[in-house]
């Protein structure tokens, strides 16, 4: 496992993380590109069980981990998403949408980018 993703697991970081973009109790989240689920985890302690968190990635064994990290984790507000730019998610259906550490991974990073600050 890389640095990114142990830096990415840390509580002390995913929680600050999460205080930055101001997640609150009944949002609705995309984590685009949620990896191994730590923000996707998090943020759904976070927001409680009237939120929702779409944990969407384009690797298909990602969703198995995510789900299973969430049962740990006592969560039900999770979501697995396995897709690339077009999640199939309706426009403006995320109060907050997280892309930490993916843009450089992304082909065109600004399409991505674009179809989550366009105007509905």
């Amino acid at each position: 496992m890389s640095w990114s993703f142990r830096k990415r697991d840390s509580p002390t970081f995913t929680s600050r993380f999460l205080d930055e973009v101001e997640i609150r109790t009944g949002d609705t989240v995309l984590d685009f590109g949620c990896g191994p689920g730590s923000f996707s985890i998090a943020a759904a302690h976070r927001i409680g069980p009237n939120g929702r968190v779409y944990a969407c990635d384009i690797r298909p064994l990602g969703a198995a981990f995510v789900q299973r990290k969430a049962a740990r984790a006592g969560v039900a507000n999770v979501i697995f998403l396995c897709a690339g730019r077009d999640t199939g998610l309706p426009a403006r259906s995320a109060d907050v949408v997280l892309l930490h550490d993916v843009l450089h991974m992304l082909s065109d990073p600004g399409a991505v980018t674009q179809l989550f600050t366009r105007e509905a």
